[in-house]
Protein backbone atom coordinates (compact mmCIF):
# COMPACT_ATOMS: atom_id res chain seq x y z
CA UNK A 1 0.00 0.00 0.00
CA UNK A 2 1.01 3.70 -0.62
CA UNK A 3 2.51 5.61 2.48
CA UNK A 4 0.92 9.02 2.54
CA UNK A 5 2.86 11.56 5.14
CA UNK A 6 1.04 12.39 7.78
CA UNK A 7 3.02 16.03 8.98
CA UNK A 8 0.78 19.36 8.97
CA UNK A 9 0.94 20.94 5.90
CA UNK A 10 -0.20 24.54 5.01
CA UNK A 11 -3.51 24.43 2.50
CA UNK A 12 -2.53 26.82 -0.37
CA UNK A 13 -5.94 26.80 -1.66
CA UNK A 14 -7.89 26.08 -5.17
CA UNK A 15 -7.51 28.21 -8.32
CA UNK A 16 -10.57 26.46 -9.95
CA UNK A 17 -13.97 27.58 -10.08
CA UNK A 18 -16.81 24.99 -8.53
CA UNK A 19 -17.91 23.93 -12.03
CA UNK A 20 -13.92 22.33 -12.97
CA UNK A 21 -13.93 20.12 -9.30
CA UNK A 22 -14.56 16.44 -10.03
CA UNK A 23 -17.91 15.95 -8.60
CA UNK A 24 -16.86 14.37 -5.48
CA UNK A 25 -14.96 17.41 -4.65
CA UNK A 26 -18.44 19.84 -5.20
CA UNK A 27 -19.42 21.35 -1.97
CA UNK A 28 -23.33 20.98 -3.63
CA UNK A 29 -22.63 17.39 -4.06
CA UNK A 30 -24.61 17.09 -0.60
CA UNK A 31 -21.75 17.64 1.40
CA UNK A 32 -22.47 20.36 4.61
CA UNK A 33 -19.51 21.80 5.60
CA UNK A 34 -18.00 25.07 4.04
CA UNK A 35 -14.64 25.06 1.79
CA UNK A 36 -12.46 25.69 4.61
CA UNK A 37 -8.68 26.84 4.35
CA UNK A 38 -6.08 26.94 7.07
CA UNK A 39 -4.11 23.57 7.74
CA UNK A 40 -4.73 19.69 7.01
CA UNK A 41 -5.12 18.48 10.90
CA UNK A 42 -2.12 16.12 11.50
CA UNK A 43 -3.26 12.84 10.84
CA UNK A 44 -2.86 9.84 13.10
CA UNK A 45 0.62 8.13 13.40
CA UNK A 46 1.40 4.39 10.89
CA UNK A 47 2.44 1.91 13.18
CA UNK A 48 5.06 -0.09 11.78
CA UNK A 49 3.32 -3.42 12.06
CA UNK A 50 -0.08 -4.02 11.08
CA UNK A 51 -2.38 -5.59 14.15
CA UNK A 52 -3.34 -9.23 14.44
CA UNK A 53 -6.79 -10.15 12.87
CA UNK A 54 -8.62 -12.90 14.03
CA UNK A 55 -9.55 -15.66 11.43
CA UNK A 56 -12.64 -15.72 9.84
CA UNK A 57 -15.45 -17.73 12.05
CA UNK A 58 -15.79 -21.48 11.20
CA UNK A 59 -19.39 -20.92 10.35
CA UNK A 60 -18.04 -18.32 7.59
CA UNK A 61 -15.04 -19.68 5.62
CA UNK A 62 -15.22 -17.21 3.49
CA UNK A 63 -15.68 -13.83 3.94
CA UNK A 64 -17.09 -12.34 7.28
CA UNK A 65 -14.65 -9.46 9.13
CA UNK A 66 -16.92 -6.57 9.75
CA UNK A 67 -17.22 -5.01 6.58
CA UNK A 68 -18.14 -1.46 6.05
CA UNK A 69 -19.49 0.95 2.94
CA UNK A 70 -17.60 3.56 2.24
CA UNK A 71 -18.91 7.07 3.15
CA UNK A 72 -21.51 8.81 0.84
CA UNK A 73 -20.66 12.25 2.03
CA UNK A 74 -17.48 13.05 0.50
CA UNK A 75 -14.98 15.98 0.70
CA UNK A 76 -13.81 17.90 3.53
CA UNK A 77 -11.69 21.04 2.69
CA UNK A 78 -10.54 21.19 -1.15
CA UNK A 79 -6.26 21.73 -1.06
CA UNK A 80 -3.37 21.58 -3.09
CA UNK A 81 -0.81 20.08 -1.21
CA UNK A 82 2.56 22.11 -1.21
CA UNK A 83 5.98 20.33 -2.73
CA UNK A 84 7.50 19.11 -0.11
CA UNK A 85 11.48 20.40 0.15
CA UNK A 86 13.95 17.78 -1.59
CA UNK A 87 15.85 18.35 1.77
CA UNK A 88 13.10 15.94 3.36
CA UNK A 89 14.44 13.15 1.82
CA UNK A 90 17.56 12.51 3.75
CA UNK A 91 16.02 12.39 6.97
CA UNK A 92 16.57 8.46 6.73
CA UNK A 93 20.21 7.29 7.95
CA UNK A 94 21.92 4.39 6.73
CA UNK A 95 21.18 2.98 10.62
CA UNK A 96 17.71 2.92 10.04
CA UNK A 97 17.05 1.01 6.82
CA UNK A 98 17.66 -3.08 7.32
CA UNK A 99 19.72 -5.47 4.64
CA UNK A 100 17.80 -8.56 4.41
CA UNK A 101 19.48 -11.77 4.65
CA UNK A 102 19.40 -14.39 2.25
CA UNK A 103 16.75 -16.33 4.12
CA UNK A 104 14.81 -13.15 4.73
CA UNK A 105 14.70 -12.39 0.80
CA UNK A 106 13.10 -15.94 -0.13
CA UNK A 107 10.81 -15.11 2.50
CA UNK A 108 9.76 -11.87 0.54
CA UNK A 109 9.94 -13.81 -2.52
CA UNK A 110 7.46 -16.07 -1.87
CA UNK A 111 5.07 -13.23 -0.35
CA UNK A 112 5.71 -11.45 -3.10
CA UNK A 113 5.01 -14.14 -5.79
CA UNK A 114 1.45 -15.04 -3.51
CA UNK A 115 0.29 -11.18 -4.13
CA UNK A 116 1.45 -11.43 -7.52
CA UNK A 117 -0.48 -14.43 -8.48
CA UNK A 118 -3.78 -12.51 -6.55
CA UNK A 119 -3.15 -10.23 -8.71
CA UNK A 120 -3.30 -11.93 -12.19
CA UNK A 121 -6.53 -13.21 -10.62
CA UNK A 122 -7.84 -9.86 -10.07
CA UNK A 123 -7.03 -9.35 -13.56
CA UNK A 124 -9.35 -12.02 -15.04
CA UNK A 125 -12.11 -11.04 -13.33
CA UNK A 126 -12.21 -7.52 -14.55
CA UNK A 127 -15.15 -6.35 -16.35
CA UNK A 128 -18.01 -4.19 -16.38
CA UNK A 129 -20.58 -4.79 -13.81
CA UNK A 130 -18.33 -6.19 -10.96
CA UNK A 131 -18.59 -4.09 -7.97
CA UNK A 132 -15.00 -3.75 -6.49
CA UNK A 133 -16.64 -5.60 -3.42
CA UNK A 134 -16.44 -8.34 -5.46
CA UNK A 135 -12.82 -7.78 -6.27
CA UNK A 136 -12.09 -7.38 -2.37
CA UNK A 137 -13.57 -11.05 -1.70
CA UNK A 138 -11.78 -12.55 -4.25
CA UNK A 139 -8.18 -10.90 -3.48
CA UNK A 140 -9.37 -12.32 0.79
CA UNK A 141 -10.10 -15.70 -0.26
CA UNK A 142 -7.34 -16.10 -2.98
CA UNK A 143 -4.79 -14.88 -0.19
CA UNK A 144 -6.16 -17.12 2.05
CA UNK A 145 -6.15 -20.30 0.29
CA UNK A 146 -2.41 -19.63 -0.39
CA UNK A 147 -1.70 -20.19 3.40
CA UNK A 148 -0.98 -16.50 3.21
CA UNK A 149 -3.08 -13.27 4.81
CA UNK A 150 -3.98 -9.70 3.22
CA UNK A 151 -2.05 -7.19 5.03
CA UNK A 152 -4.14 -3.83 4.72
CA UNK A 153 -6.90 -5.64 6.64
CA UNK A 154 -7.43 -4.13 9.73
CA UNK A 155 -4.20 -2.42 9.31
CA UNK A 156 -4.61 1.18 11.35
CA UNK A 157 -8.56 0.36 11.43
CA UNK A 158 -8.76 -0.34 7.21
CA UNK A 159 -11.56 -3.08 7.06
CA UNK A 160 -11.04 -4.11 3.34
CA UNK A 161 -8.33 -6.69 1.75
CA UNK A 162 -7.64 -4.49 -1.22
CA UNK A 163 -7.58 -0.86 -2.06
CA UNK A 164 -9.04 0.15 -5.25
CA UNK A 165 -8.82 3.60 -6.98
CA UNK A 166 -11.18 3.70 -10.42
CA UNK A 167 -10.20 6.73 -12.60
CA UNK A 168 -9.23 10.17 -10.86
CA UNK A 169 -8.83 8.44 -7.41
CA UNK A 170 -5.43 8.77 -6.88
CA UNK A 171 -5.09 5.69 -4.20
CA UNK A 172 -6.47 4.47 -1.00
CA UNK A 173 -9.88 3.69 -2.78
CA UNK A 174 -12.35 1.58 -0.73
CA UNK A 175 -13.89 -1.43 -2.05
CA UNK A 176 -17.60 -1.38 -2.19
CA UNK A 177 -20.47 -3.02 -3.21
CA UNK A 178 -22.15 0.05 -4.67
CA UNK A 179 -19.51 0.96 -6.93
CA UNK A 180 -19.90 -1.23 -10.17
CA UNK A 181 -16.99 -1.11 -13.03
CA UNK A 182 -18.14 0.25 -16.21
CA UNK A 183 -16.88 0.25 -19.48
CA UNK A 184 -13.79 2.92 -20.58
CA UNK A 185 -12.93 2.78 -16.67
CA UNK A 186 -9.37 2.25 -15.57
CA UNK A 187 -9.00 1.06 -11.62
CA UNK A 188 -5.73 0.38 -10.00
CA UNK A 189 -5.81 -2.49 -7.77
CA UNK A 190 -3.40 -2.31 -5.04
CA UNK A 191 -2.85 -5.28 -2.66
CA UNK A 192 0.13 -6.86 -0.20
CA UNK A 193 0.00 -10.63 1.19
CA UNK A 194 1.55 -11.62 4.42
CA UNK A 195 3.55 -14.94 4.45
CA UNK A 196 5.42 -16.43 7.09
CA UNK A 197 5.92 -12.90 8.76
CA UNK A 198 7.08 -11.01 5.85
CA UNK A 199 5.27 -8.68 2.91
CA UNK A 200 4.78 -8.54 -0.76
CA UNK A 201 3.14 -5.40 -1.74
CA UNK A 202 2.06 -4.69 -5.67
CA UNK A 203 -0.59 -2.79 -7.76
CA UNK A 204 -1.56 -2.55 -11.07
CA UNK A 205 -4.10 -0.18 -13.18
CA UNK A 206 -6.41 -1.96 -15.53
CA UNK A 207 -8.95 -1.18 -18.10
CA UNK A 208 -12.51 -2.01 -18.42
CA UNK A 209 -12.94 -2.97 -22.13
CA UNK A 210 -11.48 -0.45 -24.67
CA UNK A 211 -9.89 2.45 -22.94
CA UNK A 212 -10.26 6.45 -24.32
CA UNK A 213 -6.80 7.82 -25.58
CA UNK A 214 -6.32 9.35 -22.40
CA UNK A 215 -6.90 6.16 -20.00
CA UNK A 216 -4.39 5.06 -22.37
CA UNK A 217 -1.99 7.33 -22.01
CA UNK A 218 -1.68 7.68 -17.88
CA UNK A 219 -1.79 3.95 -17.42
CA UNK A 220 0.93 2.95 -20.05
CA UNK A 221 3.27 6.43 -18.48
CA UNK A 222 2.16 4.74 -15.00
CA UNK A 223 3.46 1.54 -16.33
CA UNK A 224 6.57 2.92 -17.94
CA UNK A 225 7.33 4.86 -14.97
CA UNK A 226 7.52 2.09 -12.91
CA UNK A 227 10.08 0.43 -14.89
CA UNK A 228 12.15 3.64 -14.97
CA UNK A 229 12.38 3.91 -11.61
CA UNK A 230 13.41 0.18 -10.72
CA UNK A 231 16.05 0.41 -13.62
CA UNK A 232 17.82 3.17 -11.14
CA UNK A 233 17.78 0.64 -7.61
CA UNK A 234 21.78 0.18 -8.55
CA UNK A 235 24.15 -0.91 -5.88
CA UNK A 236 25.82 2.68 -5.50
CA UNK A 237 22.90 4.93 -6.69
CA UNK A 238 20.75 6.89 -4.43
CA UNK A 239 17.10 7.04 -3.86
CA UNK A 240 16.97 10.61 -5.59
CA UNK A 241 18.16 8.83 -8.51
CA UNK A 242 15.05 6.42 -8.65
CA UNK A 243 12.56 9.75 -8.05
CA UNK A 244 14.62 12.01 -10.21
CA UNK A 245 14.38 9.37 -13.12
CA UNK A 246 10.75 8.97 -12.35
CA UNK A 247 9.81 12.73 -12.56
CA UNK A 248 12.21 13.42 -16.10
CA UNK A 249 10.53 10.38 -17.90
CA UNK A 250 6.75 11.29 -16.38
CA UNK A 251 6.97 15.28 -17.47
CA UNK A 252 8.34 14.53 -20.88
CA UNK A 253 4.77 13.02 -21.29
CA UNK A 254 3.23 15.68 -20.59
CA UNK A 255 1.70 14.17 -17.03
CA UNK A 256 2.04 14.42 -13.47
CA UNK A 257 3.75 12.42 -10.14
CA UNK A 258 1.63 12.64 -7.33
CA UNK A 259 4.04 13.93 -4.93
CA UNK A 260 2.50 12.62 -1.60
CA UNK A 261 2.32 9.19 -2.82
CA UNK A 262 5.53 7.45 -1.83
CA UNK A 263 7.41 4.24 -1.70
CA UNK A 264 8.23 2.03 1.11
CA UNK A 265 10.64 -0.15 2.80
CA UNK A 266 9.10 -3.00 3.74
CA UNK A 267 9.97 -6.64 4.65
CA UNK A 268 8.60 -7.57 8.34
CA UNK A 269 7.28 -4.79 8.18
CA UNK A 270 4.37 -3.59 6.11
CA UNK A 271 5.75 0.06 6.08
CA UNK A 272 9.49 1.01 7.19
CA UNK A 273 12.58 3.14 6.46
CA UNK A 274 13.90 4.49 3.45
CA UNK A 275 10.64 6.48 2.25
CA UNK A 276 11.06 6.53 -1.41
CA UNK A 277 10.19 9.49 -3.58
CA UNK A 278 9.01 9.71 -7.17
CA UNK A 279 10.41 12.67 -7.53
CA UNK A 280 13.49 14.41 -6.45
CA UNK A 281 17.45 15.19 -7.59
CA UNK A 282 19.70 13.00 -8.36
CA UNK A 283 22.82 12.15 -6.24
CA UNK A 284 20.77 12.88 -2.97
CA UNK A 285 19.57 10.38 -0.41
CA UNK A 286 21.04 7.75 1.07
CA UNK A 287 23.23 5.39 -0.84
CA UNK A 288 21.86 2.19 -1.91
CA UNK A 289 23.08 -1.36 -0.89
CA UNK A 290 22.47 -5.07 -1.46
CA UNK A 291 19.93 -6.27 0.79
CA UNK A 292 17.84 -3.29 0.99
CA UNK A 293 13.69 -3.87 0.09
CA UNK A 294 11.35 -1.30 -0.90
CA UNK A 295 8.33 -0.57 -2.47
CA UNK A 296 8.47 2.31 -5.83
CA UNK A 297 4.59 2.75 -7.08
CA UNK A 298 4.61 6.46 -8.34
CA UNK A 299 1.23 7.81 -8.93
CA UNK A 300 0.49 9.27 -12.31
CA UNK A 301 -2.04 11.74 -13.44
CA UNK A 302 -2.56 13.84 -16.26
CA UNK A 303 -1.56 16.91 -16.19
CA UNK A 304 -1.74 19.27 -12.29
CA UNK A 305 -1.37 17.06 -9.48
CA UNK A 306 -3.83 19.20 -7.76
CA UNK A 307 -5.55 16.94 -4.80
CA UNK A 308 -7.87 16.24 -2.64
CA UNK A 309 -9.24 14.42 0.32
CA UNK A 310 -12.91 12.25 1.04
CA UNK A 311 -14.76 12.05 4.02
CA UNK A 312 -13.36 8.64 4.79
CA UNK A 313 -9.86 10.72 5.74
CA UNK A 314 -7.31 7.65 3.16
CA UNK A 315 -8.71 8.07 -0.27
CA UNK A 316 -7.31 11.05 -2.13
CA UNK A 317 -8.84 12.00 -5.70
CA UNK A 318 -7.71 14.53 -8.21
CA UNK A 319 -9.41 17.81 -7.86
CA UNK A 320 -10.61 18.55 -11.48
CA UNK A 321 -11.51 14.40 -12.29
CA UNK A 322 -8.22 14.06 -13.73
CA UNK A 323 -7.36 10.30 -14.79
CA UNK A 324 -5.16 8.88 -12.40
CA UNK A 325 -2.97 5.43 -13.49
CA UNK A 326 -0.16 3.44 -10.68
CA UNK A 327 1.95 0.27 -10.62
CA UNK A 328 4.02 -1.47 -8.03
CA UNK A 329 6.47 -3.53 -7.15
CA UNK A 330 8.31 -4.82 -4.62
CA UNK A 331 12.13 -4.96 -5.34
CA UNK A 332 15.49 -5.78 -3.55
CA UNK A 333 18.37 -4.22 -4.68
CA UNK A 334 21.09 -6.63 -4.96
CA UNK A 335 24.90 -7.15 -6.41
CA UNK A 336 23.43 -8.50 -9.92
CA UNK A 337 20.95 -5.50 -10.49
CA UNK A 338 17.34 -5.10 -9.10
CA UNK A 339 15.10 -7.88 -8.53
CA UNK A 340 11.55 -7.57 -8.49
CA UNK A 341 10.31 -9.83 -5.48
CA UNK A 342 6.71 -9.13 -7.03
CA UNK A 343 7.47 -10.28 -10.75
CA UNK A 344 4.64 -12.27 -12.15
CA UNK A 345 4.65 -15.47 -14.04
CA UNK A 346 2.52 -14.45 -16.91
CA UNK A 347 0.91 -11.25 -18.87
CA UNK A 348 -1.80 -9.58 -16.56
CA UNK A 349 -5.11 -9.41 -18.28
CA UNK A 350 -7.15 -6.36 -19.14
CA UNK A 351 -3.75 -4.23 -18.24
CA UNK A 352 -1.32 -5.41 -20.64
CA UNK A 353 -2.40 -4.71 -24.09
CA UNK A 354 -0.56 -2.89 -25.57
CA UNK A 355 2.82 -2.68 -27.69
CA UNK A 356 5.27 0.02 -25.14
CA UNK A 357 7.59 1.09 -28.14
CA UNK A 358 6.15 4.40 -28.20
CA UNK A 359 6.93 4.97 -24.84
CA UNK A 360 10.87 4.21 -25.34
CA UNK A 361 13.08 3.95 -21.74
CA UNK A 362 16.60 4.79 -21.61
CA UNK A 363 17.57 2.29 -19.48
CA UNK A 364 15.60 -0.53 -19.08
CA UNK A 365 14.73 -2.55 -15.98
CA UNK A 366 17.00 -5.57 -15.99
CA UNK A 367 13.55 -7.90 -15.26
CA UNK A 368 10.74 -5.77 -16.46
CA UNK A 369 7.21 -7.62 -15.07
Amino acid sequence: MTLLWSSDFSIIGVRASLNDLAPDCHPRAGHPRPIRYGHLPRRPPISPKPPPINPPPSHHPGYEFGQKSAPSTILTPFFLLPRQPVGILQTTTMDHVSKKSAQQLKLMREAGSIASRTLLGVGRMIRAGISTADLDRFAYLDTIKQGARPAPLNYNGFEKSICTSRNHVVCHGIPSDGEILETGDIINVDLTSIYQGYHGDTSATFYVGTPGAEAKHVVEVARRALDVGIAEALVGATLGDIGAAIEEFVTRQGCSVVERCDGHGIGENFHEPPWVKHYGERNTGITLEAGMTFTIEPVIVLGSQAICLRDDTSTMVTINGALSAQFEHTIAVTDDGPEILTRRSEPLQRSELFDMKWLPVTHPASNPA
